[in-house]
């Protein structure tokens, strides 16, 4: 399955059960405790799914990340994964301001960018589309940011 897909069946199965959710607690406080029992279980059910569904996201995003980091000689950074303003988000962090460097220059970063366009290309609107460009971004530790003063 592909997966834009995958994607609107998740987002389907949650809103459909935060419906059901709300339902059910509407009907515990009109008629029977039973029903907040059920509203309990399909609360727990829902964030199941939502944790499956990061679990999912988590491997492709790092299988992703090993296929564009498999150049021999090139060290492999720490992936965060974050979401702001509805779009994925990704931190690469290097060892070194050399071996970010030395990942640029041998195309890794271009590769993991174009990887994750196609994994998410469906998200977003037509006069908003996700950017890879804008959702990566590539540093070290120890990195400072530099200001200057006025």
């Amino acid at each position: 399955m592909k997966p834009a897909n995958e994607e609107k069946l998740f987002s389907y199965g949650c809103l459909f059960v935060l419906a059901a959710i709300l339902l059910c607690v509407w009907l515990a406080f009109s008629s029977s405790w039973t029903y907040g029992l059920l509203a309990a279980c399909l609360l727990v059910g829902w964030l199941l799914i939502c944790r499956i569904r990061l679990r999912r996201d988590h491997l492709r995003h790092t299988a992703a990340l090993r296929e564009a980091f498999s150049v021999p000689g090139i060290t492999v950074p720490k992936l965060s994964e974050r979401n702001s303003y509805g779009f994925p988000s990704f931190t690469l962090t290097f060892p070194t301001e050399e071996a970010l460097k030395q990942a640029e220059e041998a195309g890794c970063i271009a590769a993991f960018k174009q990887s994750l366009q196609l994994l998410y290309a469906h998200v977003g609107r037509s006069d908003n589309p996700f950017e890879a460009d804008r959702a990566v971004w590539a540093t070290y530790d120890g990195w400072q940011p530099r200001y200057t003063t006025l």
